[in-house]
């Protein structure tokens, strides 16, 4: 730095300048969300199990540009039966079975938003009385982290 210049620590300015959005920003990502969705229904059309799990994240990703995202938000996840249990798994060439849960976590970038999504598919009615457990289990935790996390009015 030039002389007779100081940095000065400024915590937390960004953070809190973003901590809400604007409408026309809730508007963007929404729009991103949307596309995601999008593609990984158009994507599901084509089924789950015989595809392997880097196929299907590459398909999923490839549909996305094609309906207009800039690129994903980041690289697809795509894990099936034991594999879904890892926080970060990586696709695999491993077809997918039926009767296992397959974790699909996948987000498109449009006009500079980006979407992030996860949604657990069944390949068939026959998954484990484990498994049907822990998606019962997961499933309410997330919704009591929603409930949490409602916006309430300020306090003056």
């Amino acid at each position: 730095m030039p002389e007779g210049w100081e940095l000065v620590a400024c915590a937390g300015v960004i953070e809190r300048l973003r901590a809400i959005k604007e409408p026309g920003e809730i508007e963007l990502i929404a729009a991103a969300c949307a596309l995601a969705d999008e593609a990984l229904r158009e994507t599901l059309e084509q089924g789950l199990v015989g595809r392997t799990e880097r196929g299907l994240a590459l398909a999923l990703e490839q549909r996305m540009r094609e309906l207009g995202a800039e690129e994903p938000s980041f690289p697809s996840i795509v894990a099936a039966a034991e594999h879904g249990a890892l926080p970060h798994a990586q696709p695999r060439d491993v077809e997918i079975r039926k009767d296992v849960l397959v974790t699909i976590d996948w987000g498109a970038i449009r006009d500079g938003y980006c979407s992030d999504c996860t949604r657990t598919f069944a390949t068939g009615e026959g998954i484990s009385d484990q498994a049907r457990e822990v998606y019962e289990l997961v499933l309410a935790a997330q919704l009591a982290g929603l409930e949490a996390l409602r916006a309430r009015p300020q306090r003056p």
